[in-house]
């Protein structure tokens, strides 16, 4: 009876801890990832980033109301522009 009550603590315990980690790891996916670098770009060239970058991601999530499959080569190039924007985590969920 004793051992079937230490093994059943331990399983709820690596059942816990398991559990937590999952948690974790759904709650911050960035943690201990650089998420931000810097370029030197000006603000004009910053500017017109970001606004192929909107454009960029209108189209794929156009592609994808209409029912079609987006291009690879939109995810490509909207991934490399969030890249040169210095937003890491945004070209990581692109591509």
């Amino acid at each position: 009876m004793k051992l079937k009550t230490v093994s059943l603590t331990i399983a709820i315990i690596v059942l816990l801890v398991f559990l937590g980690v999952l948690a974790f790891k759904e709650f911050f996916p960035y943690y201990n990832l650089e998420t931000k670098i810097d370029f030197q770009t000006t603000q004009t060239v910053a500017s017109d980033l970001q606004d192929q970058l909107n454009t960029l991601l209108a189209a794929i999530e156009a592609y994808k109301q209409i029912g079609e499959r987006p291009e690879l080569d939109l995810y490509i190039v909207a991934a490399r522009k969030a890249y040169y924007l210095g937003d890491l985590a945004k070209a990581r969920e692109i591509y």
